[in-house]
């Protein structure tokens, strides 16, 4: 008898063990502070008739850029700028296929000192007389900072060529774990983004519930980063 109750101490012993490694192991997960989504590539999507302007990525609209402004000096000319920036406006020459940076100049009118940027311009009509255009990025990635409650997203910036072009209007988070979050804009139908940060991996989900486990999934090309 007193074997036996030796012995079962001895498992009770054991069990507490392994329970508190295994919290202490939970409450080492740490939620991130920010997650970086790294894009393949990007694009500025100018519709020329009524110079409406939207922000693509990975298969999605990420922006409808409300925070542009964009002005045709010329057939093939546009000036391109967002409000919060100051001192400098994007250049676009389609019948060249150059953009520019230009600084000390007046938006929507010649002059400034231009720079040649990193972007390639793609025309759909005729160079001089464009339908439509996209301007594509090679560098350009999100930022998104969730909150310490799961239902909280902070912010959400898009970022190429080392400034912000777009700032995340209508979107929603849910973290389901401490690595892994649902990221969707209100304006998308039917699908939305899984991240999973320990695996460092975007899916969009289809036939899903937001916030929920479940649905048909197709990993997309966009690398993660994290910060904690």
């Amino acid at each position: 008898m007193g074997r036996s109750k030796g012995r079962l101490r001895v498992v009770v012993a054991a069990l507490g063990v392994l329970l508190l490694l295994s919290t202490s192991a939970f409450s080492r997960v740490r939620v991130p502070k920010k997650i970086y989504l790294r894009f393949s590539e990007a694009y500025l999507d100018l519709k020329v008739k009524d110079l409406k302007l939207k922000l693509v990525a990975a298969g999605s609209v990420l922006s409808s850029c409300y925070g542009w402004r964009v002005v045709r000096t010329e057939p093939y000319i546009f000036h391109m700028k967002r409000l919060a920036w100051e001192n400098f406006f994007w250049k676009v020459n389609t019948r060249r296929g150059v953009v520019y940076k230009v600084k000390g100049g007046e938006f929507g009118h010649p002059g400034g000192r231009r720079t040649p940027m990193e972007v390639k311009v793609e025309v759909i009509g005729k160079p001089k007389h464009p339908r439509r255009l996209y301007l594509h990025f090679s560098d350009a990635y999100m930022v998104v900072r969730p909150g310490r409650r799961p239902r909280i997203l902070k912010d959400i910036r898009i970022f190429a060529l080392g400034k912000a072009i777009g700032r995340g209007r209508g979107w929603k988070i849910r973290r389901l774990k401490p690595y892994l979050f649902h990221l969707k804009r209100e304006a998308w139908r039917g699908y939305y983004w899984r991240i999973d940060t320990s695996r460092r991996e975007v899916y969009r989900v289809e036939g899903g519930r937001f916030g929920q486990m479940g649905g048909t999934e197709s990993k997309l090309n966009i690398g993660v980063d994290v910060v904690y």
